[in-house]
């Protein structure tokens, strides 16, 4: 330290001493690593007509609008099949459901299908709470959803969820009612 600090720190009471002293610290913090789980990393491939979009990391408020961002250039590609395979996304929180939703709406005003694929326990528990499960088709695998997807065209007529509208001015309360508002006509 130098001298003269030294020397004018001297007449101090010994506590402003060490708060002086330590404010004369240099200060060396560790370089800056990257928080890798707080990324998501968005990987696209196409197979027979189905892109499939494998996701790796939490969605969450900080990663929702990456994921939204990109959903949004595939509505306007308006891809006729996509499988979101959520097999390496450990979460998703309200905002990531969000973005989920969001798509499976806008879809459908193409005609486009979606597909979810992976999820864990955690991904599987937080969309029964919430009871999105009707609206989104899930598979355990990706080979189960292009497997699926393959064949919804030829069963769609027959099988699909019709748009049910509650009728207005009815306090009854519908669990069901997100789900099938939400619902394709295909």
């Amino acid at each position: 330290m130098n001298s003269d600090l030294t020397r004018s720190n001297s007449r101090l009471p010994i506590s402003r001493q060490i708060l002086a002293s330590i404010q004369e610290m240099p200060v060396h913090l560790p370089k800056k690593q990257e928080d890798t789980a707080a990324r998501l990393v968005i990987a696209e491939r196409v197979y027979n007509n189905t892109r499939i979009v494998e996701l790796t990391g939490p969605i969450h408020l900080e990663t929702s609008p990456l994921l939204h961002k990109f959903l949004q250039k595939k509505l306007n590609e308006q891809p006729a099949k996509l499988l979101l395979d959520l097999a390496g996304v450990p979460s998703v929180d309200s905002t990531g459901l969000a973005v989920l939703i969001d798509y499976r709406r806008e879809a459908c005003h193409f005609n486009g299908r979606l597909a979810l694929s992976g999820l864990g326990p955690r991904i599987l528990a937080a969309m029964s709470i919430v009871r999105l499960e009707p609206i989104f088709s899930i598979y355990e695998n990706i080979t189960d959803g292009l497997a699926a997807l393959a064949v919804a065209d030829e069963v769609s007529s027959s099988s699909s969820l019709r748009r049910q509208v509650p009728r207005p001015g009815r306090n009854t309360y519908n669990p069901f009612a997100l789900a099938q508002s939400l619902a394709c006509s295909h």
